[in-house]
C-alpha cells in the first residue's frame, strides 16, 4: 500500500524490487525494535470503527431488526460488524472467527466453493442476508437466505442503485473488464459516466485519486466507494448492503428481483484452470488469428484484447479469456441472461484451450 493508502503503482513496486538482491537484509529483534521506535505499535481500529459509522446511517441500521450471518473466513473480519452497529435490534452470527493460521484448510476467497459452510447455516436458519468477509477484509461475498450465492456483479448493482437512490449520491462508475454488463445498463439509466479498466484493483485506486468516482468494483468482490480511500472495504461493503436492506425495507431476493424486472437477469461464473506455459501464447495467437463470429450460434458483435480476449454477442452474452496475474492459471469468464448458456459458454471455452 502506498500513503494515498490504496494499491502501490508500478513505479512504486518497481523501485522497491530493484533493491533486490542488492544486499544483505538488515535483521533486528523485535523487542529491540520497539525500544528504539523503529517498531511502532498502534491499534487503529477506534479510528476505523469511528470512521464507518460516520459513513452509514447508523440508527436506521441500528432499528432495522435484521438477522445476519457472517463467515470472516478466519481472517481479520473478526467482530467488526457487530461493535460497529452496536445494537440489541440487529443479530450478527458469526462463524469461521477462530484464529487460524491456515484458514481452515480453505483458501478464504469469497467463492461458493469455500462457501458451503456458510450456505448450510443459511439454509437451517432465519437469516435476512449471508455475508462472507475474504482473509484480510478487503472484499466481500453474499448469500441470500436460501443459501444461493449473490455474485459480486450483482452486489454492485445493487450498492451502485442504493448510493443513487438511497444516498442520494453521484459520480463516476468504474468496473473492470470481468465484470457484469448489468452495471452499464444502471449506469446508463442514471446518466453517470462509466470506465472499464483491466483486472487489478490499482487501475481503479488511480482513477479514484483523479476523478468523482462514486463507485469501482471488480468482480471477485473488491468494491471501492466515495468519501472514502481509495481501496476496496469488505466489511463497508457488507454493511451497505445490510444499510441498502434497511433503507428498502425489502429482503435481498425482493430487491434482486425488481432489478431483474427493469434491466433483465444476468448470470455469471469463471473457471480457473492449470494450463501449460508453452500454450498460453499459442491460445491467444490463435483467438486473435481466427476470432470467433459466432459463440453457441449468438454472433459476436464485438472484442476487447485489452486484457485477455473477451468476445460480446450480440444478446449482452459474454466470454473472456485471460491470464491470471497471481496465479499461473488460465481464467475464463462468461456472463448471459440464463444460467444454461452461462455454463455451456464455459464449457466451450475449456474445450477450446484444451485443444490447443
Amino acid at each position: 500500500k502506498a500513503h494515498y493508502a490504496g494499491s502501490s503503482t508500478p513505479e512504486i513496486t518497481q523501485k522497491i524490487e530493484s533493491y533486490l538482491n542488492k544486499n544483505n537484509p538488515k535483521i533486528i529483534d523485535f523487542n529491540e525494535g520497539k525500544e528504539k521506535s523503529l517498531i511502532t505499535i498502534k491499534d487503529i481500529s477506534k479510528d476505523y470503527i469511528d470512521f464507518v459509522r460516520s459513513y452509514l446511517n447508523l440508527n436506521l441500521l441500528q432499528e432495522s431488526n435484521l438477522n445476519v450471518v457472517v463467515d470472516v473466513m478466519h481472517g481479520t473480519g473478526d467482530h467488526f460488524f457487530d461493535v460497529i452497529i452496536n445494537s440489541e435490534n440487529i443479530k450478527f452470527e458469526v462463524i469461521n472467527d477462530s484464529f487460524n493460521p491456515s484458514f481452515g484448510g480453505v483458501n478464504p476467497e469469497p467463492i461458493p466453493e469455500n462457501l458451503k459452510e456458510l450456505s448450510e447455516v443459511l439454509k437451517k436458519g432465519d437469516y435476512d442476508i449471508g455475508i462472507a468477509i475474504d482473509g484480510d477484509s478487503d472484499r466481500v461475498g453474499a448469500m441470500a437466505p436460501d443459501g444461493n450465492f449473490i455474485t459480486p456483479g450483482w452486489i454492485l448493482s445493487m450498492l451502485l442503485i442504493h448510493f443513487i437512490e438511497d444516498k442520494k449520491m453521484s459520480g463516476k462508475v468504474i468496473k473492470t473488464i470481468s465484470n457484469s454488463t448489468l452495471i452499464d445498463k444502471i449506469a446508463k439509466k442514471y446518466n453517470l459516466e462509466i470506465e472499464e479498466t483491466p483486472v487489478g484493483f490499482k487501475h481503479i485506486c488511480s482513477i479514484m485519486q483523479e476523478e468523482d468516482v462514486l463507485i469501482g468494483g471488480e468482480e471477485s468482490g473488491g468494491i471501492g466507494f466515495k468519501n472514502y480511500i481509495p481501496e476496496r472495504d469488505g466489511i463497508l461493503s457488507g454493511l451497505l448492503l445490510l444499510e441498502m436492506i434497511a433503507y428498502k425495507k425489502k429482503n435481498i431476493l425482493e430487491i434482486k428481483k425488481e432489478i431483474e424486472k427493469e434491466f433483465g437477469k444476468y448470470e455469471y461464473s469463471r473457471i480457473d484452470m492449470e494450463y501449460p506455459e508453452d500454450k498460453k501464447s499459442l491460445l491467444f495467437n490463435e483467438l486473435d488469428d481466427k476470432p470467433f463470429n459466432y459463440l453457441l450460434n449468438q454472433k459476436v458483435v464485438s472484442v476487447k484484447n485489452y486484457d485477455g480476449r473477451k468476445f460480446i454477442c450480440e444478446d449482452d452474452s459474454w466470454l473472456l479469456f485471460r491470464l491470471s496475474g497471481t496465479e499461473p492459471k488460465l481464467r475464463i469468464y462468461s456472463e448471459a441472461h440464463t444460467k444454461e448458456r452461462v455454463d455451456k459458454l464455459l464449457e466451450f471455452g475449456r474445450e477450446f484451450a484444451l485443444g490447443i
